[in-house]
C-alpha cells in the first residue's frame, strides 16, 4: 500500500536500442574504413609523380572498399526484425563471412563470425514494434539479391587480381 504513490515509467521505444554489439561494430567498420581511406590514404597515391607504392593493386583495393559499403548498406536497410537467426540477417552474414574471406579481409570475416554468433535467436517485441516509425527498410529478397550481386562481384575481381597482377 505504502507503494500506490509511485508512478511506472515508461521507456520511451526509440530509445531502446535492440540491434546487436557486433552487428553496430561491424557496419560502422564496413562505413568508417572506406571512407577514411579513401579521404587519407588514396589522395597521396594518385597524384601524379605521388608515391612509389601507386600501382594496379590500388585499383582492386579501391573496389573491394567499394563492396565494403555495400554490405554496409545491406546493413543499415535491414529491418530490425529480420536481425535474427530466424531472420534474414542469419544468411546475410554466412555471406558476408565468404564474401570477407574471398576479399582477403581476415578482420571483416572475423566481425561478420561474431556478429552472426551473437545474433538473437528470434525478435523481442521491441524490435517488432520499432519498425512502425516509417523507417526505410529493404524487403529480405532485395537484401538476399544486393548480397548476391556483391558475392560475384567480389569473386569476379578477385578472379582479375589473381589474372592480371603478378
Amino acid at each position: 500500500m505504502a507503494y500506490e504513490h509511485f508512478e511506472r515509467k515508461e521507456v520511451n521505444k526509440k530509445d531502446k536500442d535492440t540491434e546487436p554489439l557486433l552487428w553496430k561494430i561491424l557496419k560502422w567498420y564496413w562505413l568508417l574504413v572506406p571512407i577514411v581511406y579513401f579521404f587519407f590514404v588514396t589522395p597521396p597515391l594518385l597524384e601524379p609523380g605521388g608515391s612509389a607504392n601507386a600501382d594496379d593493386s590500388i585499383y582492386f583495393v579501391l573496389a573491394f572498399l567499394f563492396l565494403n559499403l555495400g554490405m554496409a548498406g545491406i546493413m543499415f536497410y535491414t529491418p530490425s526484425e529480420e536481425i535474427t537467426r530466424a531472420g534474414a540477417a542469419e544468411n546475410i552474414l554466412k555471406m558476408a563471412v565468404a564474401q570477407q574471406i574471398i576479399a582477403q579481409n581476415p578482420l571483416g570475416a572475423v566481425l561478420a563470425l561474431g556478429a552472426w554468433y551473437k545474433l538473437p535467436k528470434q525478435p523481442t517485441i521491441e524490435t517488432e514494434e520499432e519498425n512502425e516509425d516509417g523507417q526505410r527498410e529493404l524487403a529480405p529478397k532485395h537484401l538476399y539479391l544486393i548480397m548476391i550481386l556483391i558475392l560475384v562481384f567480389t569473386v569476379s575481381l578477385t578472379v582479375l587480381q589473381y589474372l592480371i597482377l603478378p
